[in-house]
């Protein structure tokens, strides 16, 4: 049996980094518009338009199992691309139960992965981890090709998160300033580098607009919350023994029409959320840091406020989600019991995945901020 080794061809004498790409392969040998066929045309477009030109453009060769040219038995050349390989890209389109498994695999080694999938079709186990999502458009895909370029240009550059369960076994934090055991990098002499006030000034910039964002999906919420009150009795009435199937549907259909907007707006103002979240990560771990190398020499005025008001910030989002679980919940009954309610539904479930992958980056802050602020009171005591 012959091992593989997944490292690619040299280029210029160096070789380049691999890109294993694990997804829904489908079968190329069923009929035409079989469900193996098309599984197998979605999964070829996705890999030559996305996945193929975006890993050109950063540097890396890409293969997927069906591509795989040494002989040997496929399972072991899996496991051992998807142990080995630089990158994983990784299209969860469906959630496929090998790429799971696949995946699952990843990222308990803790390997750089990257995840995208085809927008409505992700599952729900891993909406917490950040997804490229796109749409089967020609402009969709475009998209797609470019937001997977950027993530592996700079997780190339500048290192890729690690997954949650991988953090879980090696008892890491959710947000990771630096390698392990390696002083954060000062900005040393660059006179263009942002000082400690001006990373706060930028921080709560952004946190200002966060917080409009947490207030509109508040709006959105007291929506949802007024629909669900408003026809609460009309389902418990129409649900009730003997009232005729047709009355059960007509009142859940009027109900699902009436929290579609709510529910589509909660999920964009979480995404929004979510997103700006995202971005000043870095400025608030950079601004941790230099506010715990100061912390031997008196602090810094305002740092006990700004990092109290990181603390504030994930205890408002833990408890956003908190109401948002509960009408999922809820939901989750109603729509097995109709259709027209499953959208809305899914919209309530995604707006839970983007705030719950928001609360993961607030976690970090929040373990950072009080463990700073405990110090701070021992040292003052």
């Amino acid at each position: 049996m012959n091992a593989v080794d997944p490292a690619p061809p040299a280029r210029d004498g160096a070789p380049a980094r691999s890109c294993f790409v694990i997804g829904p392969i489908g079968d190329r040998h069923q009929d035409e518009g079989s469900p193996g066929r098309l599984a197998y045309e979605e999964a070829l477009e996705i890999y030559e338009k996305v996945v193929l030109p975006a890993c050109s453009a950063a540097g890396l060769e890409p293969t997927r199992a069906d591509l795989i040219a040494q002989p040997g038995e496929i399972t072991e050349q899996v496991c051992r691309y998807v142990m080995h390989a630089d990158v994983v890209v990784a299209d969860v389109t469906g959630g496929n139960p090998n790429v799971m498994y696949e995946l699952g695999i990843r990222h308990l080694l803790g390997r750089p992965t990257v995840q995208l999938g085809e927008h409505g079709r992700l599952p729900f186990d891993i909406a917490l981890i950040r997804t490229i999502q796109f749409k089967r458009t020609r402009s969709g895909l475009v998209d797609a090709r470019k937001e997977l370029e950027e993530a592996l240009r700079t997780g190339l550059r500048t290192g890729f998160g690690i997954p949650t369960p991988a953090r879980v076994l090696s008892g890491a934090s959710s947000w990771e300033p630096s390698e392990a055991g390696r002083e954060p990098e000062s900005d040393g002499d660059d006179p263009d580098a942002p000082g400690l006030f001006e990373r706060f000034a930028a921080v709560e910039a952004d946190m200002g607009a966060m917080g409009e964002d947490m207030n509109a999906m508040t709006r959105s919420i007291n929506d949802l919350a007024e629909v669900m009150e408003e026809y609460g009795p009309r389902i418990q009435q129409a649900w009730s023994p003997g009232t005729p199937a047709s009355a059960n549907l007509a009142v859940t259909k009027r109900m699902a029409g009436a929290l579609a907007a709510p529910a589509g707006e909660l999920r964009e103002r979480a995404d929004r959320f979510a997103t700006h979240m995202e971005q000043i990560d870095q400025a608030v771990g950079s601004a941790l840091d230099l506010l715990q190398r100061a912390s031997g020499l008196g602090g810094i005025p305002g740092g006990d406020a700004f990092v109290g008001e990181l603390v504030g910030m994930a205890a408002s989002v833990r408890e956003g989600l908190a109401v948002l679980e509960q009408f999922r919940a809820l939901l989750a009954v109603l729509a097995g019991m109709s259709a027209p309610l499953r959208q809305p539904a899914e919209e309530i479930a995604r707006a839970i995945g983007r705030v719950g992958e928001a609360m993961v980056r607030a976690d970090g802050w929040e373990r950072r901020g009080t463990a700073m602020l405990q110090e701070r009171l021992t040292r003052t005591v």
